[in-house]
């Protein structure tokens, strides 16, 4: 509202100064009819022209406000000059009369359905009216049949009649179909139909074993593949029973693969001679030799004196000879690898074996 007087103000202002600048500078005209009275002298000449105008002065103080003017008209609108400085905030002026309601707009499309309300409270049943009973109106329908009552209680038993006599039998049913074999009994042998199933007894998961047994086993004579197998074990103890208590002895282990062993005694004189290629066939040092890699520069020997001196051995070809220093009575140990060591390594194939775990025992 400020801006707007300010504007108008200045619009004002304008016009005013535009009227007086055209009153000053149109040039002389003659009046047409010659003055009342005749006592204006027409001027001595025209009025020249307007002269360039002069520098502008320098501005004067601004007078005191003068008092606020009519309205006047309002003129057209000029082009928006550059914003001047924000003069002081000017009276408001009065408000302005309503304008004339507008005429309606076209009506807008109908609103969706709102939420039907709550119903309202049933008022009070209007009173009985009076009149004289009507006569009696035809049979309605039957009406819907109502749900069934809870049972009741059930009554006592009532005593057993005696039995009937008993009805023929039947006719035999057909065979059922044949169950799925798992073995097959040949004669005396027993074995499961596929060669490449595991067996478990005691357990129901064999693992990757042929035969998983858990629990004890009671067997005469255990062979195993064909002979020529091995048999895994924490430990073997062949067991005794003397005086009627049972004793248990055990196999000592041995690091180094598979060996075969035996011993002896011999008497010296100074020396002895075993000659590996004769000896007595079935003897315990044919035996030996023949199962050994029969290399006679892997043969370890372990000799013992029966007398205070020194005893010694020397190899010589296939021979071992022993010495002492006496004559007399001397045992010995020989051991040396069996001839399938290269078979039984000191790193087993499979390392699914669980064993001894010597860890547990380093703790």
């Amino acid at each position: 509202m400020n801006k707007f007087i300010y504007i108008l103000s200045i619009v004002i202002l304008t016009i005013i100064f535009l009227a007086a600048f055209n009153v000053s500078a149109s040039p002389w005209t003659e009046p047409s009819t010659p003055p009342p009275g005749g006592n204006v002298s027409p001027p001595v000449g025209p009025i020249g022209p307007t002269g360039s105008q002069g520098p502008a002065g320098p501005q004067g103080g601004t007078g005191p406000q003068g008092a606020t003017g009519l309205t006047g008209p309002q003129g057209a609108t000029g082009p928006q000059g550059a914003t001047g400085l924000q003069g002081p905030t000017g009276i408001q002026g009065p408000t302005g009369p309503v304008g004339a309601t507008g005429s309606q707009g076209p009506a807008g499309p109908q609103g969706g359905t709102g939420p039907q309300g709550a119903t309202g409270v049933t008022g009070p049943q209007g009173p009985t009216g009076v009149g004289a009973t009507g006569p009696t109106g035809p049979r309605g329908a039957t009406g819907v049949q109502g749900l069934t009552g809870p049972q009741g209680a059930t009554g006592p038993v009532g005593a057993t009649g005696s039995q009937g006599p008993a009805g023929p039998q039947g006719v035999t049913g057909p065979t059922g179909p044949a169950g799925t074999p798992y073995w097959t009994l040949s004669g005396t042998n027993l074995y499961p139909n596929n060669t490449g199933w595991n067996v478990g007894i005691g357990t129901t998961d064999p693992g990757s074993y042929k035969l998983n047994v858990s629990g004890t086993v009671a067997t005469g004579n255990l062979i195993v593949g064909g002979g020529t197998g091995k048999i895994t074990a924490g430990q073997i103890d062949p067991i005794f029973e003397i005086g009627g208590e049972k004793y248990a002895t055990y196999m000592a282990d041995f690091a180094g693969g598979a060996r075969v062993e035996t011993s002896g005694i011999v008497r010296v004189n100074p020396s002895y001679i075993i000659n590996f290629d004769n000896l007595e066939k079935g003897s315990n040092l044919w035996l030996f030799w023949k199962t050994s890699n029969q290399n006679i520069d892997d043969l370890v020997v372990i000799l013992t004196p029966s007398f205070e001196g020194k005893v010694w051995y020397e190899k010589r070809g296939n021979k071992l000879i022993i010495y002492g220093d006496k004559s007399g009575e001397v045992s010995y140990r020989l051991s040396a690898p069996r001839i399938d060591y290269q078979n039984w390594t000191n790193l087993i194939k499979d390392q699914n074996i669980t064993g001894i775990k010597v860890d547990d025992y380093e703790k």
